[in-house]
């Protein structure tokens, strides 16, 4: 009789759940319970074979589910390791990550129940030290590449600046709004989705030249107290890296700066239609720092740079100190 895992499945170096509820109790080692495919009787051995021939197959049409019914059934038979290796494959293919760590894992710190089961992780010890390796610390991770004139561009999602093209990132989440920016705000962007403990690959095409608004006016921008690139958003969008000069529309802006290491500095600007160049520095941002004798005591605190003042409860402040720009700033306290 063939014995079980000889299908070109588990010959594959890569790979959700468990088989269904019914694998998590037979799957641990050291179950009193367990036995080895050598004693099942031969009609148990056929029947066993016969079910993890048909998960397999399913598993290779990728109808996961159904490979996962069905293993979920041999495993009711025997607790065989290949009916763990089979959900951590799944797990593999379906992005689960921490799951298919867990499983493999499962492997290597198993004991085998018998001379068959040996024989089968000594096969296949390799094969799962090289997936646990590839899926790392679950991370999402982004390969990102350019066109040769964007490289050094400004990779940029959720607010946050990323690195520079191209090079390898790492996501918060599994699928988010990429953004390609150049210095001088030309941009472009993609839906990215990434498995955790794989690295996928994407391409930007060349970015388009950035048109000018009408009856616009240049700004030369300097971010001393920043790291180089920095990136300049009003209101959540990107505009254009730091230092840089940019075009922006005429009346009022409220811009923020943002490095690599999270540093932020501030800046508002009135800008004339058709203007000369003017040249402005952001100002740093700093967290202000308070202790309060008096934690119900109701504070407000205004800056030159601050549409309206910051209102709240001397006790808020001291639990989330608000983050300012430099400059003078007005305090003033009110007790009720």
């Amino acid at each position: 009789m063939q014995h079980p895992m000889t299908r070109p499945l588990f010959h594959l170096m890569m790979g959700a759940a468990l088989c269904l509820a019914l694998l998590v109790p037979t799957s641990l080692p050291g179950r009193a319970e367990a036995q080895s495919f050598d004693e099942l009787s031969r009609d148990q051995q056929r029947k066993f074979d016969s079910l993890l021939d048909k998960a397999i197959t399913a598993y290779d049409k990728e109808r996961f589910d159904d490979a996962l019914s069905l293993c979920a059934q041999a495993a009711e038979i025997l607790p065989h390791p290949a009916t763990v290796y089979l959900p951590a494959r799944i797990a593999d293919r379906r992005g689960e990550c921490q799951q298919a760590v867990s499983l493999y894992q499962s492997l290597l710190d198993g004991t085998a129940a018998g001379a068959s089961e040996a024989r089968w992780l000594a096969e296949y010890k390799g094969a799962i030290e090289r997936n646990l390796e590839t899926l790392g610390d679950c991370q999402f991770l982004l390969a990102v590449d350019c066109a040769e004139a964007d490289k050094g561009a400004i990779l940029i999602a959720n607010g946050a600046l990323l690195g520079t093209c191209p090079d390898t990132i790492e996501l918060s989440t599994s699928e988010t709004q990429l953004v390609l920016m150049s210095s001088d705000g030309a941009q472009s962007s993609q839906r990215v989705k990434v498995k955790a403990g794989h690295t996928e690959t994407v391409s930007f095409k060349p970015l388009p030249t950035p048109v000018a608004a009408a009856g616009a006016g240049v700004v030369k921008f300097e971010c001393d107290s920043l790291s180089t690139p920095a990136v300049i958003f009003e209101n959540g969008s990107a505009l254009g890296s730091c230092p840089s000069a940019l075009r922006l529309t005429a009346g009022k802006h409220t811009l923020e700066a943002l490095d690599l290491d999270g540093k932020r500095a501030m800046l508002v600007i009135d800008v004339e239609a058709d203007a000369p160049e003017q040249s402005l520095r952001f100002a740093p941002m700093y967290t202000l720092a308070l202790s309060c004798d008096e934690p119900q005591l109701e504070l407000s605190i205004a800056h030159p740079m601050l549409e309206e003042p910051l209102v709240g409860l001397c006790s808020d402040f001291t639990a989330q100190p608000p983050l300012l720009p430099q400059g003078t700033l007005s305090l003033t306290a009110k007790k009720e």
